[in-house]
């Protein structure tokens, strides 16, 4: 599990990537990411307003 203070914006990208590359950019969702992440959905706000912004990281 990711802590948040070492949650980073290399971390969510890197893991928003590999949910991508296995499910395609469609499914992303922040609640994904966080799971994959170990963190609450709200603790990435801090680092990306939306999925749009992290689509585009």
């Amino acid at each position: 599990m990711v802590q948040k203070r070492n949650l980073s914006i290399q971390k969510i990208t890197a893991a928003a990537k590999q949910i991508v590359n296995e499910s395609g950019a469609e499914s992303l969702r922040f609640s994904q990411v966080a799971e994959a992440l170990g963190v609450r959905p709200q603790a990435m706000y801090a680092y990306f307003p939306d999925k749009e912004q992290l689509k585009v990281a």
